[in-house]
């Protein structure tokens, strides 16, 4: 399983048909999830409260939680090696998808991280 992340609190990012952005992982035999983060769009006043100020939460129990229920709906959905990968605010989540919990997600990629908010879109 591969989670492929952006978790910014500006839009819905999952997308409703199978995107060509993903065949390379899919062709390896990878099973790629992706899942909107807390606080982006048509979510609630309180989805959007936690993603204030709190980039580096991305909703990570609400996700680990939703593979969780997966693995115990579907047997081949196999959580025991879960990696993920973002680019931007989603290279963020992915090293946050380590340090905060390493205990579910045990590789990631991260590309072109904005890992200090206080720089981000300075402009």
């Amino acid at each position: 399983m591969v989670e492929h992340i952006y978790a910014g609190p500006t839009g819905s990012f999952v997308p409703k048909s199978f995107s060509a952005s993903i065949e390379p992982l899919t062709q390896l035999g990878f099973i790629v999830i992706q899942i909107d983060g807390m606080g982006t769009n048509h979510r609630s006043r309180a989805f959007h409260d936690i993603a204030w100020k709190n980039l580096r939460d991305a909703g990570f129990p609400d996700r680990i939680l939703w593979h969780k229920a997966a693995s115990a709906k579907y047997l081949w959905y196999d959580i025991s090696n879960v990696g993920i990968f973002g680019a931007s605010a989603g290279g963020q989540n992915a090293v946050s998808a380590l340090l905060f919990h390493p205990d579910f997600y045990k590789v990631a990629v991260a590309n072109s991280g904005c890992y200090d908010n206080r720089l981000d879109k300075i402009w």
